[in-house]
């Protein structure tokens, strides 16, 4: 199920302007509609906590008292907050797929032994995305407005799965918000991006938009 350029454009400022009214706090940083070269698009903005290094465990040599010596001193020492990555999730319209498609690109550079798939993609997706499958596989592009390197889940499939779910929910036939929405649903889980609680309960009680709330608990 493709959407026009008119209703994805419309879908955009809908759900940016639905997430501006949202009351509690959600693990979206910022949503803006941008415009760049002739294309709009929309981007959702979350921060990550950067993965701690591998810990080392102690030494066979290391006696009892030394460890719960180094125990103690770790106890009285605040905890050291762990720096955060921002990544931007981008969403743009596919001109020859005519459907949305994913970029994803970190705001800054990745710490060393990092990569985007590390930091995103949950344990139960991993094998899907290595593959084409209705998820689409998760590659390396060139972003279509920056230019830059950026992750991207291919849209081939993309259409056959939003036909799919449409139908489930609405007889083929969906508002241009709800379609982006149900899109978040089908293609965001795989990379860790969920609707907001707030925003997802809106389609409780619609069996394709079960995938919404799943990971809801995991975050």
């Amino acid at each position: 199920m493709p959407i026009s350029e008119h209703d994805f454009t419309q879908a955009c400022h809908e759900l940016h302007s639905r997430w501006a009214q949202l009351r509690g706090p959600n693990d979206w940083e910022d949503v803006k509609v941008l415009q760049d070269h002739g294309k709009t698009y929309l981007r959702i903005t979350k921060r990550l906590a950067s993965p701690s290094p591998n810990s080392q465990p102690a030494s066979i040599t290391e006696t009892e008292d030394e460890i719960l010596e180094d125990d103690n001193e770790s106890l009285q020492c605040p905890p050291i907050p762990k720096p955060e990555i921002t990544l931007h999730h981008d969403i743009l319209l596919s001109p020859s797929y005519q459907v949305p498609v994913l970029y994803v690109t970190p705001s800054t550079p990745l710490p060393p032994q990092t990569s985007i798939p590390s930091l995103l993609v949950p344990r139960p997706y991993r094998a899907q995305i290595q593959d084409v499958g209705v998820m689409g596989a998760l590659s390396m592009t060139e972003h279509p407005v920056s230019g830059a390197p950026a992750y991207f889940l291919h849209p081939c499939r993309t259409e056959e799965a939003m036909g799919a779910v449409s139908s489930a929910v609405g007889g083929g036939s969906v508002e241009p918000l709800e379609y982006i929405c149900l899109w978040l649903g089908v293609m965001g889980g795989s990379v860790g991006l969920y609707l907001p609680l707030e925003l997802a309960e809106e389609y409780r009680g619609r069996e394709a938009m079960g995938s919404l709330m799943e990971g809801q608990g995991r975050d």
